[in-house]
């Protein structure tokens, strides 16, 4: 997602879908200077292109469309925000980059290795921006395995308030867990969301479709889930495809998705 972000961010201003300057510190010193190279027009064609053929096609476009999509949802729910809290951060910079976000409390769940390497990249890169320690801002490390945790009872004691109304992201991971992990995640959830009316959960799934290895829907799809499989990694789960899908759990948690477009073009990304 790193690299992926960071490329979008190269574009000029006018057809970029956001900009994601803390992107670039995550990924290795050969992808930084590609990144450079691909603010020429004509370089980050040849290299999204290349990309796209090697990381097989649909992977890229997709984290470009749900990255602004929940960026303009986490954007949209500041007027009532409470607490955000972001499963699954990896290397997701939202807090420290969405304007806004600074006056609410965030809480980011991942593993702890993952929190630890980038905990030591924002060092670097907010030592000259933060006055004091900008670890100590606004957002909350939450260590959490989603297999084997306790995932309400590690963020209350975090510091998570029942009484304020919460924006719950989940993004690129419930296709990696074990359907008893989403699960669990999601009665977590939804067992946090009830006790303060109007919160809201956004995520992202694979269409059981595919996981089920029908690709007649999204025939490329295939090429995907076998360079998932390549790489080492499993392709778990389960939610089914739709619009406006309920998930499981209260029913003031929802699942929904509408076009993302880049300026100028109708076509959805």
């Amino acid at each position: 997602m790193a690299v992926q972000r960071a490329l979008e961010s190269a574009r000029p201003r006018s057809s970029r879908l956001f900009r994601d300057a803390f992107a670039r510190h995550f990924v290795s010193r050969r992808w930084r200077l590609v990144i450079r190279a691909s603010r020429v027009g004509a370089v980050r064609n040849g290299v999204e292109v290349l990309y796209d053929r090697v990381a097989v096609p649909g992977p890229r476009a997709s984290a470009v469309a749900r990255t602004r999509l929940i960026d303009d949802l986490v954007s949209d729910a500041r007027a009532w925000l409470g607490q955000l809290v972001i499963l699954g951060a990896g290397f997701d910079a939202r807090a420290y980059r969405l304007s806004g976000l600074e006056q609410v409390t965030v809480f980011e769940v991942d593993q702890p290795a993952t929190q630890q390497a980038k905990r030591e990249v924002l060092g670097r890169v907010l030592a000259g921006i933060v006055a004091g320690d900008p670890l100590a801002w606004h957002v909350r490390f939450v260590p959490v395995d989603f297999e084997r945790d306790d995932l309400a009872r590690a963020l209350r004691a975090a510091g998570y308030r029942d009484d304020m109304r919460s924006l719950f992201v989940w993004e690129g991971v419930t296709n990696y867990l074990t359907p008893a992990a989403v699960d669990q995640t999601l009665a977590a959830v939804g067992g946090l969301a009830a006790t303060a009316a109007g919160s809201l959960l956004v995520f992202t799934y694979v269409d059981r479709a595919v996981l089920a290895g029908d690709y007649s829907r999204f025939p490329e799809a295939r090429r995907w889930v076998e360079g998932v499989r390549r790489r080492g990694r499993a392709v778990a789960v389960r939610p089914g495809p739709g619009r406006g899908r309920a998930v499981p759990g209260p029913p003031r948690l929802w699942a929904h998705r509408r076009p993302v477009h880049r300026p100028g073009r109708r076509g959805v990304l």
